[in-house]
């Protein structure tokens, strides 16, 4: 095997030369490995999650920050089938008169819409206050 002068192109079937990694290390600023690749760790589980933290007894970390959007969305959800069973209950009650009665079905679609927003309202607030609550109870 001949040695080439630096510079010159690589022959095929030769194997490319090793340069060794030159580099400063910045200030402020985590040093990197070779290309392509990370020195991060994987990210660790800090806790139950899932069902496992529904069920977790001890109380030791506040999960409803992480469950206010499912507690949220099922407030939501039974909201709007409280307003559903209150528009199908007044037309089942306007249907069962002899006559159909058209004001007992307009008085539930145009006002039975008013308790289950309200549901909706109460429960985002108190939604947020929760995870108010606990964001900074865990700044502490």
């Amino acid at each position: 095997m001949t040695q080439q002068p630096e510079g010159a192109p690589q022959q095929p079937g030769q194997p490319a030369p090793q340069y060794p990694q030159q580099g400063y290390p910045q200030q402020g600023y985590p040093q990197q490995g070779g290309y392509g690749y990370s020195q991060q760790q994987p990210a660790q589980n800090k806790g139950p999650n899932g069902f496992s933290a529904l069920f977790d007894f001890s109380f030791k970390t506040l999960h409803a920050e992480r469950f206010g959007k499912v507690f949220f969305g099922l407030i939501v959800a039974l909201a709007g089938i409280w307003w559903l069973a209150n528009i199908i209950d007044a037309l089942v009650r306007a249907s069962m008169a002899n006559d159909f009665a058209v004001w007992t079905f307009l008085e539930a679609v145009l006002l039975s819409w008013i308790i289950p927003a309200l549901v909706v309202i109460f429960g985002r607030l108190l939604t947020e206050l929760t995870v108010a609550a606990i964001r900074t109870s865990e700044k502490k």
